[in-house]
């Protein structure tokens, strides 16, 4: 009899990944899009910034998350959740909206 083969069980992608997915999906660039998101978060999709208002990859804020993400097809979704994160972030620089990251320069 054949022996039983495990399924194969991928880890799930990285910030990294899903960052550069995202670039790809909306027509932006993946090193800009990193390069934002390590400059807001250094990468990390459960970082909280000061007073706790910016969280996230990209340090969305409450009122910036509810305000883009649904245009961008996200709004049940969470800032803590990179994927989703990282697509919005992609979809606002497409649509003109790197404004909202001053503080890691003009995207």
């Amino acid at each position: 009899a054949p022996l039983p083969v495990a399924p194969l069980v991928l880890p799930p992608p990285t910030a990294l990944e899903l960052i550069w997915a995202a670039a790809a999906r909306h027509g932006v660039r993946g090193a800009r899009l990193e390069q934002l998101a390590r400059c807001e978060s250094s990468l990390n999709p459960q970082a909280v910034g000061p007073g706790g208002y910016a969280m996230g990859l990209f340090q969305w804020t409450w009122p910036s998350w509810r305000e883009v993400a649904p245009q961008a097809g996200y709004g049940d979704a969470s800032p803590f959740d990179a994927e989703a994160a990282s697509m919005v972030a992609a979809w606002a620089i497409r649509h003109g909206q790197g404004w909202r990251w001053r503080a890691c320069g003009q995207y």
